[in-house]
């Protein structure tokens, strides 16, 4: 089974592939970089809107059993303001499933940042004097101190996007 990412970073190449061997055992997993559509720091439904652009192109790109996309950005709801990952998989024909990650909150300093445009990679980076935390711990892992990492973190999405097609269909 061929698998197509919509990104260039390594660490959400290998959390989809960590996700699929858990239900596939032949599985190959490609990134591709592709426009997603969205501003670079999205928001609500812009998070599902770029992880559904991300998987039809990588499908298309890779020429893939399935294609997937994964967007991370803020999320308001009720009031309530959290960091989370919108994850889309569309199988190669046609058919399209949703999950996403857990969700966490931040600080006011850093939601203010996000909405004037900052990317959270780089709030985050700026807060702890490190570099490209988005492509390691991310900051899930600054905020857990190293519990939950960016990798297991997203692994999660990809699995909860995958139950549309690894349940028995007639739960469909």
């Amino acid at each position: 089974m061929i698998v197509g990412v919509g990104t260039s970073n390594n660490l959400k190449v290998e959390a989809t592939l960590e996700a699929f061997r858990i239900f596939f055992s032949d599985v190959s997993v490609k990134g591709v970089e592709v426009d997603p559509e969205v501003p670079a720091q999205p928001f609500n439904e812009m998070l599902f809107t770029g992880a559904k652009n991300r998987a039809l192109k990588s499908l298309k790109i890779v020429n893939a059993d399935f294609g997937v996309g994964i967007e991370g950005g803020a999320l308001e709801l009720y009031g309530n303001r959290f960091i989370t990952t919108a994850v889309c998989i569309v199988r190669k024909d046609g058919v399209l499933s949703y999950g996403m990650t857990g969700s966490f909150p931040v600080p006011d300093s850093v939601w203010t940042e996000l909405k004037e445009g900052r990317e959270l990679g780089d709030v985050i980076d700026s807060m702890t004097g490190m570099k490209d935390l988005k492509k390691g711990l991310g900051a899930i892992g600054i905020y857990t101190k190293g519990k939950v990492t960016r990798k297991d973190y997203l692994r999660e999405g990809v699995i909860m996007a995958l139950v549309r097609f690894t349940a028995d269909e007639n739960w469909f």
